[in-house]
């Protein structure tokens, strides 16, 4: 990717019926303070560095006022995968003993309502950080 003048547009060159073209993209935080890539189209489509830095304002702004996006809506269809279908599946293959009744308690004590809300997709490395040290203050 290839930064331009404008905040958050990139572009990166491509080949077009054999010629050389411009394909760009915006780049923006989202509610989950991840970082988005988003394509917004080509020069050759007529796109230009304007057109992508006042499209990413429109973004920002509606994110800034609570609006999801199209981009962020049209994702949003799929069913959210929890972590509860994840460890229902998981317990109903293991084996019946102790180790299985004494994991299957601590996950209902600590795991889930820590994790109970979040999309499974979407925990990160700073979701389980802030897991682990909220145990640790509790011990």
């Amino acid at each position: 990717m290839t930064r331009t003048n404008l905040t958050g547009v990139y572009f990166r060159e491509t080949l077009t019926n054999e010629k050389i073209d411009k394909t760009y993209y915006v780049t923006y935080k989202n509610l989950q303070n991840k970082k988005v890539w988003q394509k917004i189209g080509k020069y050759s489509e007529g796109i230009r560095e304007a057109y992508c830095n006042q499209k990413r304002n429109e973004i920002i702004t509606m994110l800034r006022n609570g609006e999801e996006p199209p981009s962020i809506a049209a994702k949003k269809k799929r069913e959210i995968l929890s972590i509860e279908t994840i460890t229902n599946d998981y317990f109903s293959y293991r084996k019946e003993s102790k180790t299985k009744a004494n994991d299957i308690s601590q996950y209902n004590n600590h795991i889930l309502p820590y994790f109970k809300n979040l999309d499974f997709e979407t925990i990160d490395k700073n979701d389980i950080l802030q897991f682990t040290n909220k145990l640790k203050k509790q011990s």
